[in-house]
């Protein structure tokens, strides 16, 4: 598995600017940061940017713009994308005596709706930072960044970004 690039900048960014609870063990985490890093991050980025800022992060030598990138587009995408995806995953636990709905014991199992329309919510906000990201592409150039951002369309939207 390729090194996450939140767990070295700590999870509990991701309990303040999320409804994840701090008592929520990193790992469960993980398997949903991992997640949104392998299928949401590295398209964005494309393989060539993502694999450089990587290996700095990994050598604790991310510095000018791959820094900024980092701190101001790709951490805030890889929070809410993974809780987005942590969310939809945490009410079922599988286990060798079968799947299990955790039941807490002073509240009440939040239904599908609620838990979709939540996810949703931070799968959003992790849109909002991608497409901030493709407009500061715009205006920079990095040898490993080779998308033209005029024709990119992610979304699945009738306009491009």
């Amino acid at each position: 598995m390729n090194d996450l690039l939140l767990i070295r900048t700590g999870t509990n960014l991701m309990n303040r600017l999320t409804v994840i609870n701090g008592n929520v063990d990193v790992d469960k985490l993980l398997p949903s940061i991992w997640t949104a890093q392998i299928t949401d991050i590295k398209r964005i980025l494309s393989t060539d940017l993502y694999n450089k800022i990587l290996a700095d992060f990994d050598n604790d030598s991310l510095d000018g713009e791959y820094l900024k990138i980092y701190d101001e587009y790709v951490s805030p995408m890889l929070i809410f994308y993974s809780t987005s995806d942590f969310i939809m995953k945490n009410s079922i636990i599988v286990g060798n005596g079968g799947n299990f709905k955790h039941k807490p014991d002073n509240g009440e199992i939040a239904d599908y709706k609620e838990v979709d329309r939540l996810s949703k919510y931070y799968r959003e906000m992790g849109a909002h930072f991608e497409i901030g990201f493709y407009e500061y592409m715009k205006n920079i150039t990095l040898p490993e960044y080779k998308r033209d951002c005029v024709d990119i369309n992610t979304f699945k939207l009738p306009w491009y970004l």
